[in-house]
């Protein structure tokens, strides 16, 4: 359905059906690991899931840096296998949305591999990709394709206060369903990118 509506439609729509969508976002061991955070809620803001995993392997430094999850923290959580059952009641008969779904989902598929759980057939759809495309600015480094804009810009260029964020799964899926209502609510009002704001963007 949202693949042929442009992105304030598809946040319109998306508000007026939540019980069709998930909005996921993980936490991992490191770039190419395990996910050990996963939150699932839906668009208005209902936690469907949200637990830390105890991984296969160990957790990089670089990534403990960025969402502050230790070894300890997951030692005593149960695996992906274990919650799984929990996992797709709650994703059951849902499409999901997640911010950036390349990362997102690979990690998803990779750690339900490690972990020998069969996923079934998942709907992704990336807000990250739909927005850039909707915010429209150039892209610095000489592509063709729209800048991306990291999740906290996004929310703060339409308006959206997270206050003090950490970063962790359940914040960012609560960030990007507060984006996707903000949108809604604000229709063709909605922001975009205009050149002469640059200097204020580079900032951001």
């Amino acid at each position: 359905m949202l693949k042929n509506l442009n992105l304030i439609q598809s946040c319109q729509y998306i508000v007026e059906h939540c019980e069709e969508y998930a909005i996921i976002d993980t936490e991992t061991t490191g770039l190419h690991g395990e996910v050990i955070d996963l939150a699932v809620i839906d668009p208005s803001g209902t936690v469907l899931f949200n637990e830390l995993l105890r991984p296969q392997c160990t957790i990089e430094e670089d990534a403990i840096a960025i969402h502050g999850i230790t070894e300890t923290m997951v030692a005593k959580a149960r695996t992906f296998k274990e919650e799984w059952p929990r996992i797709q009641r709650a994703l059951d008969g849902r499409a999901i949305i997640v911010y950036n779904v390349d990362f997102d989902s690979k990690r998803i598929k990779y750690t339900a591999k490690v972990h020998g759980v069969t996923l079934p057939d998942m709907r992704w759809h990336c807000m990250m990709l739909k927005y850039a495309a909707f915010w429209g600015e150039t892209n610095r480094y000489g592509y063709s394709s729209p800048a991306w804009q990291k999740l906290e810009v996004a929310c703060r260029q339409q308006g959206i206060d997270l206050g003090v964020q950490q970063h962790r799964a359940l914040g960012d899926a609560l960030a990007t369903a507060a984006l996707i209502r903000r949108l809604a609510e604000l229709g063709e009002n909605a922001k975009r990118w205009e050149i002469e704001n640059w200097d204020e963007v580079i900032k951001s």
